[in-house]
């Protein structure tokens, strides 16, 4: 059994002048790890001895432990990690963005 068959990946949610959709390449049963990866970012954010730009850093780990448990300990299971993580901080960023459109 391929991995795809096993881990379907997400193609609900094609929209039209987009050519590639981010979550095509996230796994449907990783995707809970995104908002948990936002609110432990949330919490090392009110870390006051930890600086902000170390916070993906901090990510990144979890979030390819994530990756593993969801798709095995596999490089594919490492990639999705790498994307969860990547999934929650531009998640976090492009809210910040759209937040402070004034500026």
């Amino acid at each position: 059994m391929t991995a795809h068959a096993k881990y379907p990946l997400n193609t609900n949610h094609k929209k039209e002048g987009f050519p590639v959709d981010f979550m095509d390449f996230i796994y449907q049963k990783g995707l809970a790890a995104v908002p948990a990866l936002i609110v432990v970012g949330a919490v090392v954010k009110d870390i006051r001895c930890v600086p902000d730009r170390f916070i993906p850093l901090i990510l990144l780990p979890l979030g390819v432990a994530a990756g593993v448990l969801s798709a095995g300990f596999t490089a594919e299971g490492v990639i999705q990690g790498v994307l969860l993580a990547g999934a929650a901080v531009y998640g976090n960023q492009a809210y910040k963005q759209l937040k402070n459109k004034g500026t």
